[in-house]
């Protein structure tokens, strides 16, 4: 719910204990600390304060980060992209898409509901595919003689988003705590 309060039942002495103030979700996951006193007359005073893991947040962003480059990487060598300077052009783009798409994605949890936060991922997923297909465009065809080297940039762009897209909602599935 985006408003509410929060109860805590205590079974052995079966008492409830209700929090006098009502509290709004601050983002699609909010989190709160919620402290629980025993008073001197046997009631309980319950605290709650909002609770953000910065630490995880950080964590998760760098895991999703380098699975997405690592995935990248390997499709890129079975694209035959294996010269230094292609695998750090693909490493500068995924870096710049992937904090730029994780920047977005954590500034529209806070402020949407959960189907808009849907939408609006497949929409810039759309968009990080645009600006890396441009990008290996760009500069994987100067080092690349092969005929075709600009649609084949464009075609590796494409796999390699679809491939890392898929694989992380596989892995969000196994491993939530970084999604």
């Amino acid at each position: 719910p985006t408003r509410f309060k929060i109860a805590l039942y205590f079974p052995q002495s079966d008492t409830l204990a209700v929090t006098d103030a009502v509290y709004e979700r601050y983002a699609f996951d909010s989190y709160f600390a919620v402290d629980v006193a025993r008073e001197p007359d046997g009631s309980c005073s319950v605290t709650v304060k909002k609770s953000y893991d910065y630490i995880s947040e950080i964590l998760g962003v760098g895991f999703r980060i380098l699975l997405t480059i690592g995935i990248e990487v390997l499709i890129a060598l079975v694209f035959a992209y294996r010269k230094r300077k292609q695998l750090l052009v693909i490493l500068a783009a995924n870096l710049v898409t992937q904090t730029l798409l994780n920047i977005l994605l954590n500034y529209l949890e806070i402020r949407t509901q959960a189907i808009f936060m849907v939408m609006s991922y497949i929409f810039f997923e759309f968009i990080v595919f645009g600006l890396e297909a441009i990008c290996y465009y760009m500069f994987l065809i100067k080092e690349d003689t092969r005929t075709r080297a600009g649609g084949r940039a464009v075609l590796y762009a494409f796999i390699a988003n679809v491939a890392s897209l898929l694989l992380g909602i596989c892995v969000a599935n196994v491993l939530p705590e970084f999604f």
